[in-house]
């Protein structure tokens, strides 16, 4: 009783830590998720739309490389001065070089700003409820490689072998016979009689055979 109190004591513990991980990890995971959805994300905004940048880009690259329309290969410093390098040659609205450089520099700064901050805060939401769910598994670890049924140790106890009863009168039963009190087994339950003495009786007389 003593070995299973003890592994009932040891089995309630186990079970209160894996209802504390759990607990831990379901509220965490609901923290994290409601602080993503009640942070905001700050809008990103592409004036012009992808396509236009994209088209821009191309011209700066086709401007560095000197190819056509362009005469000559242009370097990135000639490129930031301003109204040198109209990468929309052939139309009447200029793209100046060092405009459009500039318009993409802001494009990447406000998706920098935008995107940073959202990616550390799913970075700490993702570790948060990855290490509460850690906890959680290594109880359960522990759980599945000790012992869960500490009721499985007890067994019962052997029948023991029926003790010789006492008939009374001198008479024990044992095994199905019995026992007078001479200790002489008799079968079928009756008392023996007593053998008979080993010399005649007095006064009694026996025949005598002649010699041959």
């Amino acid at each position: 009783m003593d070995k299973l109190g003890k592994a009932s004591a040891s089995f309630r513990d186990t079970l209160n830590q894996f209802a504390a991980a759990l607990d831990l990890a379901r509220q965490t995971t609901r923290d994290a998720i409601t602080h993503v959805q009640q942070s905001g994300i700050k809008p990103f905004e592409l004036p012009h739309g992808v396509d236009f940048r994209r088209e821009q880009i191309r011209r700066l690259d086709m401007a560095i490389a000197g190819q056509p329309p362009y005469e000559r290969p242009y370097s990135p410093v000639e490129l930031k001065v301003p109204a040198k390098v109209d990468l929309n040659i052939g139309s009447w609205e200029k793209w100046w070089s060092n405009e459009v450089i500039n318009a993409l520099d802001a494009m990447c700064d406000s998706y920098a700003n935008a995107v940073g901050p959202l990616r550390q805060l799913l970075t700490d939401t993702t570790t948060a409820i990855t290490n509460s769910w850690t906890t959680l598994g290594d109880v359960l670890k522990r759980l599945s490689s000790g012992d869960i049924d500490p009721f499985a140790k007890v067994k019962a106890a052997p029948p023991q072998s029926t003790a010789p009863s006492s008939a009374g009168g001198g008479v024990t039963v044992e095994g199905g016979q019995v026992l007078v009190d001479r200790g002489e087994k008799c079968g079928g339950g009756h008392a023996a009689a007593p053998p008979s003495p080993a010399g005649p009786r007095k006064g009694s007389t026996s025949a005598v055979h002649p010699l041959m």
